[in-house]
């Protein structure tokens, strides 16, 4: 199992200062809140509320790994559009979808090579499931009950290490200011 964290401190949740991303005590990226522009930003502090959610996702060679902007309608349940650049810098285009019927938690499927990913909230504090056909990839947390609130993945497949941006970036995208 490897362990991966990041604290996003005292911050705001549309705040774009730079979160550091570690694998125990290594840095091994950055996640960071972007705007089109001024505008967007405004809106999106004041009136809309989280509704031009974008993130990007860089190594600690300043690569962008992840890119993710929400595509979502104003009636519609929440989607975004994602570019992800793998270990061999093939640029991959996903689609994260809420897919719920019933459930109060979002349920997000997307395509990744051909495979069918699903990423489930449990329960409100509990960890939140990243799998593929019932078998658990990763967990990620949102730890409140600690001053600055701490983020933990746990990955539980090492044969997904080399995919870590990709799933930090699916988690922190749909649940890390899940409205």
């Amino acid at each position: 199992m490897y362990y991966f964290k990041y604290s996003p401190g005292f911050q705001f949740k549309d705040s774009t200062k730079p979160i550091d991303l570690f694998q125990g005590s290594r840095r091994i990226g950055i996640i960071r809140r972007v705007y089109k522009n001024w505008i967007t930003q405004l809106l999106d502090t004041s009136i809309l509320k989280n509704w031009f959610t974008a993130y990007e996702i860089v190594d600690v060679n300043n690569n962008i790994k992840f890119k993710s902007n929400e595509s979502s309608s104003f009636f519609g349940k929440r989607q975004f559009n994602v570019t992800y650049f793998d270990v061999n810098s093939i640029e991959h285009s996903i689609i994260l979808k809420d897919v719920r019927k019933f459930h109060f938690s979002p349920i997000v499927e997307f395509n990744y090579r051909e495979v069918t990913y699903t990423v489930t909230r449990k329960e409100r504090f509990g960890w939140t499931e990243f799998s593929i056909e019932n078998q658990i990839i990763a967990k990620w947390k949102q730890m409140n009950m600690t001053l600055p609130s701490e983020i933990e993945i746990q990955l539980v497949n090492g044969d997904y290490l080399d995919d870590i941006f990709l799933i930090v970036g699916v988690f922190h995208t749909f649940f890390y200011d899940w409205r």
